[in-house]
């Protein structure tokens, strides 16, 4: 009557509180991501202490919450502890007080048997109630992510046909599905669209079959955003969008399209991979693309040519590198349409012009016949080999129509300026050079082999055998200390000794009743004496058992919070080479997974193994100390539980390392489908992927099974041998009747009966603890990954430094792999004020050289002097603070504008609000003629993570407004 109802409301309480913390976890790990996406801008802007005191204040939080939950869970163990030995006293009460019956041994121990038993199930229901909560409250989160909307269903946005293009449409970023309306309902905007939700309005267009197609116009006009419509990114609020479509399984599907994203998106396989995607190898075709993509001179450079691996998201590459990857996959293909965001912005002028001629013009033989809509600033190049033009304005389409009659109308003046024939006078020959080579990929593959080797990703890191003492010593360490464990171990003792003298009270009571010893000893007492007794030495246990749980709770908790932040310190000072070789979903895999178990799942099974292992020793004590002669069948039965317990955690912990491992690949996936969803769902790619990720699932699952398998291993083998020790206890106390009272004898049978338990849990405890340890010891393996340079040296440069911002390089020699130069022996000296542009074709090394000055990559040879000082003796730091850099790949950060321009808040509004009008980022009077690109109405406005709210050509512009804000003698 008390229990149940007191039991719902703790359900209650710790459910809510579990779906806080599993919310605040899920925070802590976006901001991780974030971090470890953002790694290199954080690391070139030496803004590492500003995001480790973001993950530091968001990781308090969740420990906050963890502790009230831990304060939760110390009451249902109270309670848990009280009910059953609430129960028996008012059985003994009622039978000796209410009835005056003499208490017998037979019904005496009897009835404590069972509810040890009892008492045993009680001490692992606060551990089900934590689990049966965790699974409610999962189940709840995937059930509230399995509602939220789908993207917008292919019938009612798609107007099937052969066509492309736009009729009478309006569409919107962050619109529900349902938002869409007919003529008769008209759109009520203002309720049903996001605020700041991008409109593209009145689209009305269709794009001329087998042509190219040029989409023009300034920055944030919704060019990018024309292609995401096309694709089905988009929420169709009025009017049709017309494609090719088909149906597969009884559903829609946009059919013929291929699509690269401005943003270049790669698998983290093989350049071979990456341009297949699952189409088949055609040798001869093959070679087409990698020419016409000017891709071979850059498979030269690449120690195993197209069959390096690139990393996620490319990382091995430069940026021009790695959109001409995408755009090879899109002319791979077999698809009729071709859908290319500005794939010519991100390479030198050479490689831009071959590829215009050899790739995206109608002469050449890969594009015969093929739909391409082209996105770019590159009007001049690109639009006198047009069929037709799109200028965009507003999220709108101003003009359209044939490029000579545009260009009549003066709406490409200013584009075409400066453009003349001398720019292609030499395209032949310059062609020649960029792609004259004979070999094909799978001769120069047969040449390698056995050479080269492609890999970049590492196998994942897994240590074998038992987990080592120092993994321990350093858990141990992290939860407090010796004195910690001190106080720990003494009130787990003192527990211990509560519950058995409580039990043996019983004895002494029988004993003075059935005047079985002598009177002196046991004077008779009445009924309530004793029962006052038995019940303040219960209450004490059930306090002691609070205390045990609420110490070791404490320091689990300092644990967590210690390997956390050496987690995160060690991760942000890695060197870049960690992040390139290292997937993404690896490194998160320890701050989810495997800090996931240091927190939830550590604290309690140490809890549990304490108490079994002195539940176990007490068992074998008493039992040994009434029955001498058991103590040599205890050294047999000792040794056979050894044995069983030894082969146990061998098979358990191998298991639940290929369990932990086998998480990491999974993650990779996940992050992959989450940053490339756009590309995927174009190629029709999405079935793929499901397949994919359901055999990575299935590869996590069979440890999974197999690590419960070997539970019921155990459990079938710890019975018998504990039900061996029971009958043996019951034959030696049938041997020694004449001289043993009843009483102690029912005290041995009673602890002997719940041996079995006892020695299960301990057993399947410590292989809990050690399964934990893993999580422990993988962390461990981050801690020693190598790290950069120190941030602060002493002495510390003057604050001024560098006062002039001249530079001087002498024989620098920089290399990615060692033995493999990227710049040889570079020489030369910049003075103050000047403007040094340096350029070469895509790969030369232009973005190797910048990041050799901010010490990102480390040179093998040489040395770098700014002011006259060398670079090599300045923390990364204070380096890194007093040189900008404006990346070649724009990074945002969720937060507010002002949080990404200045996240130490050191510069003041007014030099910010100037440094987003030089940027145009923000309306100006006086330039009423740049406000396509306008972002900003406050420094306060949001950007989301990765500045997905923003266009391409935005966050370029926030990344200069970013360098103004610094005003650094260098850039």
């Amino acid at each position: 009557m008390v229990y149940v109802p007191l039991s719902k409301v703790v359900f209650q309480y710790t459910t809510r509180l579990d779906t806080r913390y599993n919310a605040l976890g899920d925070e802590r790990l976006a901001a991780i991501t974030e971090l470890l996406q953002g790694i290199k801008a954080v690391k070139l802007f030496g803004w590492e202490s500003r995001f480790r005191e973001r993950i530091d204040e968001k990781r308090e939080r969740q420990l906050g919450c963890m502790w009230q939950l831990n304060v939760a869970w110390l009451v249902a163990i109270g309670v848990t502890s009280l009910a059953p030995m609430l129960v028996l006293v008012v059985i003994f009460t009622m039978y000796t007080v209410v009835f005056e019956h003499q208490l017998s041994a037979e019904i005496a121990f009897t009835s404590i048997s069972v509810f040890q038993l009892v008492r045993v199930s009680f001490e692992f229901l606060p551990g089900m109630l934590s689990w049966s909560i965790g699974a409610y409250v999962s189940l709840k989160r995937i059930g509230s992510y399995l509602g939220q909307p789908d993207v917008q269903r292919l019938d009612e946005r798609v107007r099937a046909g052969e066509a492309l293009g736009f009729d009478s449409a309006d569409l919107a970023w962050d619109a529900p599905a349902e938002a869409s309306s007919s003529e008769e309902t008209p759109l009520l905007e203002s309720e049903r669209l996001a605020p700041g939700a991008f409109v593209l309005r009145g689209l009305n267009v269709e794009f001329p079959r087998g042509g190219l197609t040029v989409v023009a116009g300034p920055t944030g006009a919704g060019k990018s955003s024309l292609l995401s419509a096309l694709v089905g990114e988009m929420t169709l609020l009025r009017g049709h969008v017309l494609a090719p479509v088909v149906s597969v399984d009884g559903k829609l599907a946009i059919h013929d399209i291929a699509y690269v994203a401005q943003e270049a998106w790669l698998r983290n396989a093989t350049i071979r991979e990456n341009i297949l995607f699952g189409e088949a190898y055609d040798a001869e075709r093959y070679e087409s693309v990698l020419r016409a993509c000017a891709l071979k001179p850059d498979l030269r450079i690449l120690r195993a040519g197209d069959a390096t691996e690139i990393g996620e998201r490319g990382v091995t590459l430069s940026g021009g590198q790695k959109q001409r990857v995408a755009l090879a996959r899109a002319v791979y293909s077999h698809r009729r349409i071709l859908l290319i965001d500005d794939c010519l912005s991100a390479v030198d002028a050479h490689t831009a012009r071959h590829i215009l001629h050899a790739c995206l013009v109608g002469g050449s033989a890969l594009m015969q016949g093929r739909t391409r809509v082209l996105v770019t600033h590159h009007v001049a190049a690109c639009l006198p080999h047009a069929d037709y033009a799109v200028l965009m304005r507003g999220g709108a389409i101003a003009h359209q129509g044939l490029p000579s009659e545009l260009q009549a109308q003066g709406l490409f003046a200013e584009s075409m300026d400066g453009h003349t024939s001398d720019d292609e006078q030499n395209e032949d020959a310059l062609a020649a050079a960029v792609v004259n080579d004979a070999k094909t990929e799978d001769e120069y593959t047969r040449e390698r082999a056995g050479h080269e080797d492609g890999t970049l990703i590492e196998e994942e890191e897994r240590e074998t055998g038992r987990v080592k003492a120092d993994i321990w010593l350093r858990y141990f360490s992290a939860c407090g200390g010796l004195r910690f464990w001190g106080t720990t171990l003494a009130t787990l003792i003192a527990f211990q000794g509560a519950t058995m003298m409580q039990d043996y009270w019983i004895r002494i009571w029988v004993a003075s009743a059935g005047g079985t010893a002598d009177q002196n000893t046991h004077p008779q007492r009445s009924a309530v004496f004793w029962m006052s007794i038995y019940v303040a030495l219960g209450l004490a246990g059930v306090l002691l058992s609070v205390a045990k749980a609420g110490c070791l709770f404490a320091g689990a908790l300092n644990a967590s919070r210690t390997l956390h932040a050496q987690l995160v310190q060690a991760v942000m000072r890695a060197k870049p080479t960690f992040f390139d070789s290292t997937p993404l979903g690896r490194i998160v895999n320890r701050f989810a997974r495997d800090m996931e178990s240091v927190d939830e799942s550590a604290s309690y099974a140490l809890e549990m193994l304490a108490s079994d292992f002195l539940g176990v020793i007490t068992v074998l004590a008493i039992i040994t100390a009434t029955t001498p002669a058991f103590l040599g069948v205890a050294v047999v039965v000792s040794a056979l539980y050894m044995a069983i317990g030894v082969y146990y955690l061998r098979t358990s912990r191998e298991l639940k390392r290929l369990e932990s491992t086998s998480m990491s690949p999974l993650l990779s996936l996940v992050g992959e489908l989450i940053s490339g969803v756009s590309s995927i769902r174009a190629f029709g790619a999405s079935q793929w992927y499901v397949n994919e990720a359901a055999a990575r699932i299935a590869a996590h699952n069979r440890p999974f099974y197999g690590v419960w398998c070997s539970n019921r291993w155990l459990s079938i083998r710890v019975d018998v041998t504990s039900a061996f020790v029971s009958f043996t206890c019951a034959v030696f106390v049938l041997r020694n009747a004449h001289v043993m009272d009843a009483g102690l004898a029912g005290f041995a049978l009673a602890y002997a009966l719940t041996f079995s338990g006892r020695m299960l849990f301990l057993i399947r405890n410590y292989g809990e603890n050690e399964l934990n340890m893993n999580a422990v010891e993988r962390i461990e393996q981050y801690l020693r990954i190598e790290q950069e340079a120190p941030l602060h040296v002493s002495p510390p440069q003057p604050a001024s430094w560098p006062a002039t911002g001249n530079v001087r390089v002498e024989n620098l020699v920089i290399e990615h792999v060692p033995g493999t130069p990227v710049l040889h022996d570079l020489t030369f000296t910049i003075k103050h004020s000047e403007r040094i542009g340096v350029v070469g074709r895509t790969g030369a090394g232009k973005s190797t050289l910048s990041l050799a000055l901010l010490r990102f990559i480390e040179a093998a040879k040489g040395q770098i002097f700014i002011d006259g000082v060398d670079i090599a003796s300045v923390g990364l730091n204070e380096l890194r603070r007093s040189v900008t850099i404006i990346p070649q790949d724009p990074v945002l950060f969720n937060g507010s504008i002002r949080f990404n321009l200045d996240p130490f808040e050191e510069y003041p509004d007014a030099l910010i609000w100037d440094a987003l009008k030089r940027a145009y980022l923000v309306r100006s009077d006086d330039n009423e003629a740049e406000q396509e690109s306008v972002a900003f109405t406050s420094l306060d406005a949001e950007i989301k993570e990765n500045g997905q709210n923003l266009s391409l050509g935005q966050r370029q512009l926030v990344a200069i407004a970013r360098a103004l804000v610094r005003r650094s003698r260098l850039v």
